[in-house]
């Protein structure tokens, strides 16, 4: 017999191994860090570091990564998030440092959040959960109008910006928990739970549900990278969580793409300009320009108008009828009752009447002569 390999047995993928190798060495740099800082926030900070590097090092350039906060157009921001996964060629930051490590995102941008734990316990899951929901609740409507937007389908709707994927990865862990998942977020909307959990020296919650659209003789399982609408998370003692957790991960935030943003509807209270143009040749064009166009909304002469608007002009009794028919006419605001009462008798009779009905009336001394 020969030393070749049996022809039924089945391999491991070039991928599979070169991500087992990564796992061996991610879990020795994250024991490293434990043993070398005593901090909790530095802790964190290195384990951070270190999942960063790891997806920096697979993902395209087009996935911008970065820690910070996740702000949203009506001002609502997350709370500290570890890993920002975002669009980075359509994605305007809005504060960013020199290093481009820390940043506050537009909620419109962000794929996906990664929140990493050096350690996770049973009482942890509660705070990754509310971390979750606190970015998945942001609002993402400051895009750029588009006359065809396409869908994509997730959590079993169809979306145009489908939600943010939220993830958690812990180097070491208690326990998988796929059944306190399970518990905590039965009553929380499918769109705002967690989509996955990796715990690199376990395994990984992974999404489990069944397909019943062909009849239960066609019965079968299906496995997603995101929550499902009928079904729940599930326990993977696999060998090699990484890989899974990676493959989830990279296919749900590189299959959508990011609308363009409008990120002056961030700003929209502080773009309130006040500017004054010197007089001039331009002023003056701007000006006849609206008055033109006031004079043409009131159904009245550009040369009637400016002489409405001119101190100290005065009217005769047929350019006062046409400005009192008019619909934007508004008396002045220094009358006092008696006078705005005898002004919106006067207006109501100009709206029904002809001008030499009006004028006849003398119910002001209009006699052809020129009145204020």
């Amino acid at each position: 017999m020969n030393d070749a390999e049996p022809q039924n047995e089945v391999k491991d993928s070039r991928l599979s191994r070169v991500l087992a190798d990564t796992t061996r060495r991610l879990q020795s740099e994250f024991n490293e860090i434990r043993d070398s800082l005593d901090h909790n926030g530095t802790v964190g900070q290195g384990g951070e570091d270190v999942v960063t590097e790891f997806l920096r090092s697979r993902l395209p350039r087009s996935i911008g990564i970065s820690t910070g906060q996740i702000l949203d157009v009506n001002g609502k921001i997350s709370k500290q998030v570890d890993v920002i996964l975002y669009d980075a060629e359509h994605t305007p930051m809005l504060f960013s440092t020199k290093n481009e490590k820390i940043s506050l995102v537009p909620a419109e941008g962000v794929l996906g959040v990664v929140e990493v734990k050096t350690h996770l316990r049973s009482r942890d899951i509660e705070i990754c959960l509310a971390n979750c929901r606190s970015v998945k609740q942001l609002v993402r409507t400051a895009y750029f109008p588009q006359a065809i937007q396409a869908t994509h389908s997730a959590y079993g709707e169809q979306w145009v910006d489908p939600p943010i994927y939220y993830t958690v990865f812990a180097a070491s862990s208690d326990n998988l928990y796929a059944g306190h998942l399970n518990e905590i977020q039965e009553d929380v909307p499918i769109d705002e739970r967690i989509d996955s959990l990796c715990c690199l020296d376990r395994g990984i919650n992974i999404n489990v549900g069944l397909d019943l659209s062909k009849g239960i003789e066609h019965l079968r399982t299906v496995f997603s990278a995101r929550s499902l609408s009928k079904g729940g998370m599930a326990d993977s003692t696999t060998s090699n969580p990484l890989l899974i957790w990676y493959a989830m991960l990279a296919s749900s935030i590189m299959q959508f793409s990011v609308r363009p943003i409008d990120v002056t509807k961030y700003m929209e209270k502080d773009l309130n300009v006040s500017a004054q143009i010197p007089d001039g040749q331009v002023s003056r064009a701007m000006y006849d320009e609206a008055v033109v166009a006031f004079a043409q909304n009131q159904g009245l002469e550009p040369d009637l108008l400016r002489k409405v608007v001119t101190p100290g002009a005065r009217l005769s009794a047929r350019e006062c009828y046409k400005v009192l028919r008019a619909p934007g006419y508004t008396p002045r605001d220094d009358l006092n009752a008696q006078e705005l009462n005898a002004l919106k008798v006067v207006q109501r009779l100009a709206k029904e009447l002809t001008f030499e009905q009006w004028d006849a009336l003398k119910l002001i001394s209009f006699s052809g002569e020129e009145h204020s």
